[in-house]
């Protein structure tokens, strides 16, 4: 119906009906009003009066169509300003949206950074740990080895302390051999010590 009252066809139309209503009403005013020149004058303003009535009543059904399609267009422009103003709010509540994702996104990548670090401090610490543990056992094992070593050198010592004195008592002749190759070994174990 919009588009109908915009078409310069139905504008056009509806001009050049009233102008020829008008140019018949100019014609009738001016020509001489007598009965007898003109028989069928009487006819003609009959007509004239009728092609009136039906311009002015087609002249007021397109002013209604008119103003309907000037309703119709005040209404669709509210609509779409109410459409525009939604929509603005939207792309205003969307940057926003796009905003907080950037923040959220920057933060996350220093999360996992953080994280990263946290988790690459813990694989050293753990390493060192293994590190110390393992240095602590190979401790543990030298200061084992030491002991046994220093109780079997006490073990020899009170033994050569025990043949000295059996020496110088008197039975030295039995336990020359036997002391012979304690001091050996210890002389040996001496060696492993040193080196």
């Amino acid at each position: 119906m919009l588009s109908l009252l915009k078409s310069p066809l139905v504008i056009a139309g509806a001009a050049f009906v009233a102008g020829w209503i008008v140019a018949l009403l100019f014609k009738w005013i001016r020509s001489p009003s007598t009965d007898e020149d003109k028989p069928g004058h009487e006819h003609q303003i009959r007509a004239l009066d009728a092609d009136l009535r039906v311009a002015t009543k087609r002249l007021e059904e397109i002013e209604d169509e008119l103003r309907a399609a000037q309703n119709e267009l005040r209404t669709t422009s509210e609509a779409s300003e109410l459409l525009g103003k939604t929509l603005e709010l939207r792309d205003a509540e969307l940057a926003k949206i796009r905003k907080s994702l950037a923040t959220e996104c920057k933060k996350t990548v220093e999360l996992r950074r953080e994280l990263t670090g946290r988790a690459e401090e813990t694989i050293r610490a753990r390493v060192q740990i293994k590190d110390i543990a393992t240095e602590r056992d190979i401790a543990q094992a030298g200061s084992n080895v030491v002991v046994e070593h220093v109780q079997r050198l006490e073990a020899e010592k009170e033994d050569l302390t025990g043949r000295l004195e059996r020496s110088i008592t008197g039975e030295a002749g039995a336990d020359e051999k036997p002391s012979e190759e304690t001091s050996e070994e210890t002389s040996e174990e001496t060696f492993i010590l040193d080196s």
